[in-house]
């Protein structure tokens, strides 16, 4: 009984000390693992990320040329909507984890979309 209490709790001091790592400290998600559209206009105006991994603790946030957050989520399903954007170029990040619960790497991923 002692012994998986302990594993439990240095589970939950594990997990803890990782929502605090730095961008620089995650690795780059591989490119096999996400994809998404280039240009965002009339026809497709919503950005959604197609993942051919899984991923888990997951972070999107994607900002203006000024650096200002204009879409925030940690729901993998939710998607960012630029009808209503003006005009430009639009810098989307991702943070996460991929893997299993015992073999896992946190990741990041920085690209950007140009909005017609």
């Amino acid at each position: 009984m002692k012994k998986k209490l302990l594993f439990t709790i240095g589970l939950l001091v594990g997990s803890l000390s990782v929502s605090a790592q730095t961008m620089e400290e995650r690795s780059e998600l591989p490119e096999s693992c996400v994809s998404a559209p280039e240009v965002l206009n009339d026809e497709t105006s919503e950005l959604i990320l197609d993942f051919d991994c899984q991923i888990f603790n997951y972070e999107f946030k994607v900002a203006n040329a000024a650096g200002e957050v204009v879409f925030e989520t940690k729901d993998a399903s939710a998607k960012w909507n630029a009808a209503d954007v003006p005009a430009g170029t639009y810098t989307w990040t991702l943070l996460g984890t991929i893997g299993n619960t015992i073999d896992y790497t946190h990741v990041k991923h920085i690209a950007s979309v140009v909005v017609e």
